[in-house]
């Protein structure tokens, strides 16, 4: 793989006003993370520099220039708890020079597809993490790529330096909860396949409920940082993202408890990046323009009857008791059915507090945050800040019906199953794979 490096030496004056600038171009991240003993080449671009010249390197590691075009860095057998830093000089025909640095440390990522691959992968709060990409999601299908690269992150850094070797994608994540979505790409940039990185200090075999239907289920909405309705906060942190039902990319909510502003998502530059909207067409409304387009929205139209999916419905997206190619939860689990959320008024605890405490069998009890849903008209977040009334709350389940899918919908006043439009996306919650 490639890194560039970025530094920029301002050489002198040749003339009166005339400066003559000389680059080391860098195009990606100036730390990078190598696993024991690796070896990545550093590219760069140079711009009036003659020579090139290793100032330092850390013990134990190799620095290699080759042919003025690139480093060749190999990184000693062990982990470094520290980073250390690479240090390079470039000197003009002139014989102006500058220093640019690189930063890198040696870390054993974590693989967190050892247990099985999925479109969701959740990875603790700080770390370095890999997982296999050379699969589409669950499946045994083979994935051949050219690079990876983050599409966004929420908060900014939640997951950051994006890498890939030999088909193994690998990320670090900060130390904040957050939610990414990572893709890999062909030659020219065009998107393949994309996973979800829910990034959450949470074990979700350690704490599952059984349900009253036999089901084993999460305690939390998938890209949920908490499960509690303390605090405005905890409750939006409760919320999760959401999901148009099939499609397996998730999409942010809002910045707070009963705000429509999107949450802000951050690509690997730094880079405020939002979600993009398009109504469904022949050419939008299908599987492989929303696999390519994972941060768009395909709203539905009345000639789709409000289905992103635009010439026919497909009920076999995501299914209660096989895992699916487009379903959106860890490995080992599944999108629920609907008699798992086969609630009623009986089954609601204490007071409507930002959603519902629901006694969901035995003596088990789950919160479901009053989140809304993004519309199936154009994308936009709704049911969150109604003038006079509280919010209402959605849980897309796996069930379909003859034209739209079943959801838990539930307000201040009622809660159970009712039938919606598939383009609307709505929080997930999901059960274990029996």
């Amino acid at each position: 793989m490639s890194i560039a490096l970025v530094a920029t030496l301002l050489v002198g004056c040749k003339a009166d006003d005339e400066i003559t600038i000389t680059h080391f171009k860098f195009e990606g991240a100036s730390r990078v993370f190598f696993e024991p003993g690796q070896t990545i080449n550093v590219n760069y671009n140079k711009r009036r520099v003659s020579k090139i010249e290793i100032v330092s390197s850390p013990q134990g590691w190799t620095v290699e220039n080759h042919d003025n075009k690139y480093l060749a860095i190999t990184a000693p057998m062990f982990a470094g708890l520290t980073s250390e830093v690479i240090e390079v000089k470039g000197t003009s025909p002139e014989g102006n020079s500058n220093t640019a640095k690189l930063t890198v440390q040696v870390v054993k990522a974590e693989s967190l597809s050892d247990k099985g691959t999925a479109n969701c992968y959740i990875a603790p709060q700080s770390g370095r993490y890999s997982f296999d990409a050379t699969h589409k999601g669950p499946s045994s299908e083979s994935l051949t790529f050219a690079d990876a690269k983050l599409l966004w992150s929420a908060p900014a850094d939640a997951v950051y330096s994006v890498q890939t070797l030999n088909g193994v994608v690998s990320f670090s994540t900060s130390g904040v909860p957050g939610n990414a979505v990572i893709a890999v790409c062909d030659a020219k940039s065009n998107v393949l396949w994309s996973w979800h990185i829910w990034v959450a200090d949470y074990d979700p075999v350690a704490t599952a409920q059984t349900y009253a239907d036999g089901s084993t289920v999460m305690t939390r909405n998938l890209g949920a940082w908490a499960d509690v309705a303390d605090t405005d906060s905890t409750s939006w942190a409760s919320s999760g993202v959401y999901y148009q039902w099939g499609r397996k990319d998730p999409f942010v909510g809002g910045t707070q408890y009963m705000w429509t502003v999107d949450q802000y998502m951050y690509d690997a530059e730094g880079d405020w990046v939002g979600v993009k909207y398009a109504a469904s067409s022949s050419s939008v409304g299908t599987i492989n323009y929303a696999v390519a387009h994972p941060m768009t929205y395909i709203y539905g139209v009345k000639k789709s009857d409000y289905d992103w999916l635009y010439a026919k419905r497909d009920g076999s997206l995501w299914n209660s008791t096989t895992k699916t190619l487009y379903d959106p939860c860890p490995a080992g689990w599944i999108v629920a059915p609907s008699t798992t959320f086969d609630f009623s008024s009986e089954d609601v605890v204490g007071d409507y507090v930002r959603g519902w405490e629901v006694a969901v069998g035995g003596d088990a009890q789950s919160y479901y945050a009053a989140a809304g849903r993004r519309s199936f008209v154009d994308g936009a977040l709704t049911n969150v800040d109604v003038t006079g009334y509280l919010p209402v709350g959605f849980n897309w389940t796996a069930t379909t019906t003859e034209d739209d899918a079943e959801a838990l919908e539930f307000s201040p006043t009622s809660i159970g199953l009712s039938s919606i439009y598939r383009a609307n996306a709505c929080p997930v919650r999901c059960r274990k794979v029996e």
